[in-house]
């Protein structure tokens, strides 16, 4: 049932956000922004599909957390994307060997 919901989340974030989102591959983080209204829709879902113990996946608000932002840059940098075209709401899923995206 997990891997249903994740699924169902993956496919929401690629379906309605024809931007650049990022799938890094198991320390699970969904990077988002306040006020952004596709993060909204993806935080909301998140929430209420109790996505967050299921999966341990810990949002990280980037515009007013500064850390946060260190930490989705670190995962910019690893994948060798440009901080410039690469948006949020980004999925980064890290198994501490490897990491690797999606576009």
């Amino acid at each position: 049932m997990n891997k249903i919901l994740l699924k169902k989340l993956l496919g929401l974030i690629i379906f309605l956000f024809p931007m650049t989102v990022g799938i890094v591959f198991a320390t699970d983080y969904l990077f988002y922004a306040d006020a952004c209204p596709h993060c909204d829709q993806i935080v909301e879902f998140v929430k209420e599909n109790n996505l967050q113990e299921q999966f341990d996946l810990e949002l990280k608000e980037v515009r007013q957390h500064k850390e946060n932002l260190k930490l989705f840059k670190k995962y910019l940098d690893k994948n060798h994307l440009d901080a410039e075209s690469t948006y949020v709401p980004f999925l980064a899923i890290d198994d501490g060997e490897s990491c690797d995206y999606m576009e």
